[in-house]
């Protein structure tokens, strides 16, 4: 069985990765803080614990945005635009929370069926 290909012109047009590139568009205008509220929003809905600094002023910079808990799973989440970039505390922190228990994810709003598959 081959695969059906989509149409590249008309109304609806598809980029070279399968995405519609209007959703792609819709997404990509989705700020960090609208982002987070919404992984926040469906992951108490899904039973997940969620823990974000408020201030983070006196904070050590870098750490992710949000940490989740559903025993015995722990997620620590960086959340970012399309065009975010992290910075080096960010890296430095994403890269020491990948050699520990738990998982580590960056989110960016065309990750959405993602996230939702892995709040499930």
């Amino acid at each position: 069985m081959t695969a059906r290909r989509r149409p590249t012109a008309g109304p609806t047009s598809y980029g070279s990765d399968g995405r519609c590139r209007a959703v792609v568009q819709l997404w990509a205008s989705t700020s960090e803080r609208d982002l987070q509220g919404k992984v926040a929003e469906l992951a108490s809905l899904r039973g997940w614990l969620v823990y974000h600094t408020w201030m983070s002023l006196h904070s050590p910079s870098g750490y992710p945005d949000l940490t989740l808990v559903r025993p015995p799973r722990v997620l620590h989440v960086e959340i970012k635009s399309e065009s975010g970039l992290l910075s080096a505390a960010q890296v430095e922190w994403g890269e020491a929370l990948l050699h520990c228990p738990g998982e580590y994810y960056v989110w960016r709003p065309h990750d959405e069926l993602r996230i939702a598959e892995i709040l499930e």
